[in-house]
């Protein structure tokens, strides 16, 4: 097995189903951050499933991508400090686009932190 196999982020960490997007857009809670918008809500799975939702406003496929990914690891490195089954699509808003990795992985850190603490 490789190094580091067990913290893969696959598609079971995944929210993949339109039905699912809509399910939490129309019955999920939201918070509000600088950057980010999530929309929350707990899940049947037993796991934390992540969603990104990124507007073409947003910038170019480069740009876009590359947030994705920055959300993708953090979720990834962190998913085991969050306990709890729950769904979280986050929308990312245009301003995220100014700040650097550190900061936008500050910002999802602390709302995280504070969806988990309502949740739990």
């Amino acid at each position: 097995m490789e190094k580091g196999a067990g913290n893969r982020f696959t598609k079971a960490d995944r929210i993949r189903k339109t039905s699912d997007y809509k399910r939490l857009s129309t019955h999920g809670k939201r918070l509000s951050g600088r950057g980010f918008v999530f929309v929350y809500q707990n899940n049947t799975f037993g796991r934390l499933r992540l969603g990104i939702t990124v507007s073409r406003k947003f910038g170019k496929a480069v740009q876009r991508n590359r947030i994705k990914r920055i959300i993708r690891e953090y979720f990834r490195i962190n998913r085991t400090r969050f306990h709890g089954a729950w769904d979280v699509n986050v929308i990312v808003r245009t301003a995220a686009g100014k700040h650097d990795t550190a900061t936008l992985q500050q910002e999802l850190s602390m709302c995280l932190m504070s969806i988990e603490k309502s949740i739990c």
